[in-house]
């Protein structure tokens, strides 16, 4: 018998976990989000946490993430997101960049939109983004409940070794209209980098998907992530490549920067119902009787002339001061 745990959600969050381990269940195509009474409405995210099996082939990966993605889809999730660079774990030191896009990419996008048409659900899954001038992006993309592609985000902050490797920085942060609300995207590194978030949170942005390689700081990751959910009144969800080191997860953290679901599993999947729409109440005059909807508090109360220098560029060292690496450091 399929197990099954419930998950009380904090701050109107409410959520359903369902089958932590694939079982056979009936496929059933998600309904759209419903709103209930004063604008709220509830959507089911999807949450998938993979092997991270470093021997894999590209179509053993492949075939992971769509058995986990079309796990929760036959429990009704309406958005699955997957994580960063899963697929090319196996590969990256016998294959290049561009023998991978080549190959893989189109039928891997092809193969995420049909699932999207055929359980009428949001699909993000990852990959490399080529452009008509040849330059490649670190992407991911936006396929609805027709299978249509509505948007891409390129990753805004890769790393350095990114960079070094020739990959191309995104320069926007759009925000997508979904029928649940609206949806924003970060990958990996740019979470380190507050305006990330607070760029989506000011355009409207209600999830944020966080696709994500990994991470090697500890505390400091769990700690940005939930500042970032807090911070912007928003739900964040990581979709992490591995458990292995204890630091990420995949799971969601609402807009008080709770933790409402987190993977502790290799190869599982979950599929958690949260409330959109509904204004977090808090009191921070500390008068009695006295409450305010704090994320439009903090969002109108902001003073926008004051932060020109956050666009100004920091005087740093050069590369090669920065980087304590044993491999050569090129000034970028």
């Amino acid at each position: 018998m399929k197990r099954r745990e419930f998950v009380k959600g904090i701050g109107g969050a409410a959520g359903l976990l369902m089958a932590n381990r694939i079982s056979g269940t009936f496929a059933k195509a998600a309904e759209p989000a419903i709103e209930k009474k004063g604008g709220t409405r509830t959507v089911k995210l999807g949450i998938i946490q993979v092997q991270d099996d470093y021997s894999w082939s590209v179509e053993r990966c492949h075939a992971e993430l769509y058995e986990l993605t079309e796990a929760c889809l036959k429990e009704g999730a309406d958005l699955v997101v997957m994580p960063e660079a899963y697929q090319y774990i196996g590969v990256k030191k016998t294959m290049s960049r561009e023998e991978r896009f080549q190959k893989y990419t189109a039928t891997h996008l092809a193969h995420c939109a049909e699932l999207a048409k055929k359980y009428k659900a949001y699909i993000v899954p990852w990959d490399y983004e080529v452009d008509n001038t040849g330059k490649t992006y670190n992407a991911s993309f936006v396929y609805d409940r027709e299978g249509k592609h509505i948007g891409t985000y390129r990753k805004v902050q890769p790393t350095y070794g990114e960079l070094a490797e020739g990959i191309t920085p995104g320069n926007d942060l759009p925000v997508f209209d979904c029928d649940f609300g609206k949806l924003g995207i970060i990958i990996c590194f740019d979470n380190y980098f507050p305006e990330s978030t607070r760029i989506l949170g000011l355009r409207g942005a209600e999830i944020v998907l966080y696709p994500l390689y990994g991470d090697t700081l500890a505390e400091e990751w769990e700690f940005k992530l939930r500042t970032r959910a807090c911070d912007n009144g928003i739900y964040i969800v990581p979709s992490t490549l591995s458990l292995s080191r204890g630091i990420t997860f995949s799971g969601i953290i609402n807009p008080a920067g709770k933790v409402v679901y987190r993977s502790e599993r290799t190869h599982t999947h979950a599929v958690i119902e949260v409330a959109l729409g509904e204004p977090r109440m808090t009191n921070t005059s500390a008068q009695q009787g006295c409450s305010e909807d704090i994320k439009n508090y903090l969002f109108k109360s902001r003073n926008p002339a004051a932060y020109g220098g956050i666009t100004e560029h920091a005087k740093t060292p050069k590369w090669k001061d920065i980087l304590k690496w044993k491999k050569e450091i090129k000034e970028l």
